[in-house]
């Protein structure tokens, strides 16, 4: 009897050990169709066949793997120890809700486009994926921002808010702010990166550091009150004000500026932000390219070595607010040589000072960028104080 109690004790507390380990296991679900996420028919439990069942809109203890293209109409919270994965070949499309990530993690492998992205102090994010798309972006807890090139990060409408405690880290990214401010009062790491403002202002209070980083407000002004340094440009249309922060290593232009002793390098800062995701090796071995004024306008010259995979040639040029766009195509010589020279006329040049660069697409579908060269001077406004 002793025997047969003790092994009725003992399954007695395994059974109640698996309730403990089931109950305080993370709840998963995976998609095996399209659809919206209230579609009872498109999750699983078991990553095979439908649970007909749905995650809850506040995901606790909860994981989500997106593989399919998923919309939902409502407002997404992930919250203590919730997690969201897009998977590369999936998609999430909350066109007029917003995305919360309160204390737990997004992990965005594929395509994510969001009314709003609102990262809390707990809240950790991760986008690889160049598709994203967003009208308003907070951010208070942690984000990373990798990608494998140059590709577009686009905050349609609002403004980008980085804000006390947080960390922003962009590698390989331009961050496009279509309307609205950036305000950053935290701390924003920029390797290979851009952010670029077509209509907004720059105010940072916080610490922007820079390795191969540009900051552009094509209409904007830049007010200065922390600290920027590193191995960058700031290009601003209007006003640099840096009343009380530190401007260190970084070439700038802007049309006035205050509290700055040195002079603005426009070509410099132009040319450092042309070069951020120039080719890179396995398109050719070296790309030069060079630019030349003469009577039927300007020759762009280009001279490759090593070439292959190379689909088509495209020049691109910009004025002084750095936005290129292409004025010619030339298809890759069919020869063999291991050393070929291009050329192309622009005949109308049109501006005081021009930047030229040529834009390289390969067999992949992938765009790569040359270096960027200019014609005449800049002129600089001087401070009217």
């Amino acid at each position: 009897m002793k025997t047969i109690n003790l092994t009725i004790k003992v399954l007695v507390l395994l059974s109640l050990g698996l309730l403990l380990v089931s109950a305080n296991a993370q709840t998963s679900y995976s998609t095996i169709a399209d659809g919206d996420w209230a579609d009872f028919g498109i999750w699983s439990t078991d990553g095979e066949s439908p649970c007909y069942c749905v995650p809850p809109s506040t995901l606790i203890d909860t994981k989500v793997n997106v593989r399919h293209r998923i919309t939902s109409p409502s407002d997404i919270v992930i919250g203590n120890k919730g997690v969201i994965i897009i998977d590369l070949m999936g998609s999430m499309d909350l066109p007029a809700a917003t995305l919360n990530v309160e204390e737990g993690s997004l992990i965005a492998y594929g395509r994510l486009s969001t009314h709003a992205l609102d990262i809390c102090e707990s809240g950790r994010a991760l986008i690889t994926h160049p598709g994203y798309v967003a009208t308003s972006f907070e951010v208070n807890g942690t984000l990373d921002m990798i990608y494998q090139a140059n590709d577009t990060f686009n905050v349609s409408t609002a403004n980008v808010n980085v804000n006390y405690g947080a960390t922003v880290g962009m590698e390989n990214v331009v961050l496009f702010v279509r309307g609205g401010d950036l305000n950053n009062q935290a701390r924003i790491d920029m390797n290979n990166a851009i952010i670029s403002l077509p209509l907004g202002d720059i105010r940072n209070d916080g610490v922007i550091a820079m390795s191969m980083g540009c900051l552009s407000a094509s209409e904007g002004d830049f007010y200065n009150t922390g600290t920027l340094s590193g191995e960058g440009a700031i290009n601003v249309a209007g006003a640099l004000i840096s009343d009380v922060g530190e401007i260190s290593g970084i070439d700038w232009c802007a049309s006035e500026w205050y509290t700055l002793d040195e002079e603005p390098d426009c070509v410099g800062s132009a040319i450092l932000c042309g070069n951020i995701g120039s080719v890179k090796p396995g398109v050719f071995n070296r790309m030069d390219v060079s630019s030349t004024t003469g009577p039927d306008g300007v020759e762009i010259c280009w001279t490759v070595d090593g070439e292959h995979d190379v689909q088509l040639y495209e020049i691109q040029k910009a004025a002084s607010n750095f936005m290129f766009f292409p004025i010619a195509w030339v298809d890759p010589s069919a020869d063999q040589q291991y050393h070929k020279q291009y050329s192309c006329i622009d005949n109308s040049p049109a501006y005081e000072v021009i930047y030229y660069r040529v834009a390289v697409w390969d067999s992949n579908g992938e765009t790569h960028y040359s270096n960027v060269v200019h014609i005449g001077r800049s002129v600089a406004t001087p401070p009217s104080l």
